[in-house]
């Protein structure tokens, strides 16, 4: 069972209207955070800003990697791109197909072998550098990216400082390409 699974329950029931649970999000050296379900429900039109300038930035086929609740797919889906939602959480997978993401897929990078599984942009949002895990990761990441982009592709990720050590403004208020 992937550890996503149990935040991936409190959405489906979220969806279904069997209440909005909370979900406790654990970040390494910081304090947890509860936030109801419905807080990762989002509707494209209440995106962020910072959200709205990183979906700005994606070209006609994109991969939403580690899509999450599929709010971002869906945003895109919205404005005419082609995406592929890919989550290695099979419940996250299903809150997105259940909330109308077209190509939701369960896997990780290497899962997508298909010479036709190319995209001008790889997207991944929510302190989506973390799907890396550490810098090793993040090598074999950028290793992936370069064979799953077209060229002139581009990744766009955004990540955080979890410890919370950082200088510079709230990065809550900065958009994507922000230094720390």
């Amino acid at each position: 069972m992937s550890s996503w699974e149990p935040q991936a329950a409190a959405l489906q029931d979220a969806l279904a209207g069997r209440g909005d649970g909370v979900v406790r999000i654990h970040c390494v050296g910081g304090e947890p955070e509860d936030l109801p379900a419905s807080a990762f429900l989002r509707e494209p039109d209440a995106l962020d800003p910072w959200e709205r300038a990183a979906l700005d930035a994606c070209g006609p086929r994109v991969l939403d990697l580690g899509a999450g609740s599929g709010g971002h797919a869906l945003a895109l889906q919205a404005r005419g791109h082609r995406v592929t939602a890919l989550d290695s959480c099979a419940g996250m997978v299903e809150v997105q197909r259940a909330r109308g993401v077209t190509d939701a897929r369960r896997g990780g990078l290497t899962d997508l072998t298909d010479p036709a599984d190319t995209f001008d942009t790889i997207l991944s949002l929510m302190h989506g550098a973390g799907v890396a895990g550490d810098p090793d990761g993040l090598r074999r990441l950028l290793e992936l990216a370069r064979l799953l982009l077209a060229p002139g592709g581009r990744l766009v990720l955004d990540s955080r400082d979890p410890s919370g050590a950082r200088e510079g403004p709230d990065p809550q208020a900065d958009g994507p390409g922000t230094e720390h």
